[in-house]
């Protein structure tokens, strides 16, 4: 069963290490505070910390900020690779765009390098947009 919650100040330890083991495959470059906990308490603290349950372990988490009145950035998602390719990442996102549906533009600026992950977001409605965030190209979605 697969369960989303708000994450507790309790979970920040175990997110940032799944953040860390998630994001050490794939590409060199890492997102900023991959495996800090005090960026995970800053993220739960300025937007919103989500995590991800299945079948009673601890396997992922989300981080969200609204950034506009009806615009939202998913600053990541990530999974634990063992549990990659069982559809959790498409059914929390699933669970976002309904939690908040006055956003009517979310947004995502993906890593070069994981090309896996571009994959993934296109496989769930975004586009790539033409934007350069850094080096990272932003991917829009509007949700109908």
């Amino acid at each position: 069963m697969l369960y989303i919650d708000k994450a507790s100040p309790g979970d920040i330890p175990y997110i940032s290490s799944i953040s860390a083991e998630a994001f050490s495959s794939g590409a060199s470059l890492k997102p900023i505070g991959s495996n800090d906990p005090g960026w995970y308490a800053d993220a739960a603290s300025g937007g919103y910390l989500f995590k991800i349950t299945f079948d009673g372990v601890l396997v992922g988490g989300l981080v969200v900020f609204k950034t506009g009145n009806s615009t939202f950035q998913l600053e990541r998602i990530f999974i634990l690779p063992s549990y990659q390719g069982l559809g959790i990442g498409r059914k929390s996102l699933d669970f976002i765009f309904k939690r908040f549906p006055e956003a009517k533009v979310w947004y995502v600026d993906a890593i070069p390098g994981l090309d896996g992950f571009s994959h993934f977001l296109k496989s769930t409605g975004f586009f790539e947009s033409g934007f350069v965030s850094g080096s990272s190209p932003r991917y829009i979605k509007l949700p109908k």
